[in-house]
């Protein structure tokens, strides 16, 4: 299903691992009629959730897992930006906490993020994961 009028708009957290800011990625979110980007007191509630990380790390797959445990029974879909992809053995983790789409930084422009974030509610991913991520998984 894409997007459009009459469907309501796809809600998201904003999460970062590392020593990265969240507030301006979070506002260019917010600016997106199709997104609704919710507080850190609502995260739990969340369709899906962009992490951006410098690579995909332990305390990244952290992230992940402490997100998979919300309230409401089930995580939400996860979309990894990031520079490096981790171990196969992170990759599978991250996959059982709810990763959906790999986007690497140097190509995650806003347009990419919300695309991928917007194709969480259909069960899809990414057109183009990065073959090392395909490899892995």
């Amino acid at each position: 299903m894409r997007p459009g009028r009459g469907t309501p708009p796809v809600t998201v957290a904003v999460t970062f691992s590392g020593e990265m800011a969240a507030d301006p990625v979070a506002a260019a979110l917010r600016a997106q009629s199709r997104l609704r980007v919710l507080g850190r007191e609502q995260a739990a509630w969340a369709e899906a959730m962009l992490v951006v990380a410098h690579e995909l790390d332990e305390e990244t797959v952290k992230v992940m897992h402490d997100a998979d445990r919300p309230p409401r029974g089930s995580g939400p879909q996860v979309v990894l930006v990031a520079e490096r992809f981790g171990t196969e053995r992170q990759l599978l983790r991250a996959v059982d906490h709810g990763l959906a789409c790999v986007l690497p930084r140097s190509r995650a422009g806003l347009d990419r993020i919300v695309l991928a974030l917007l194709r969480t509610r259909d069960g899809r991913t990414a057109p183009d994961p990065p073959a090392s991520v395909v490899r892995a998984l």
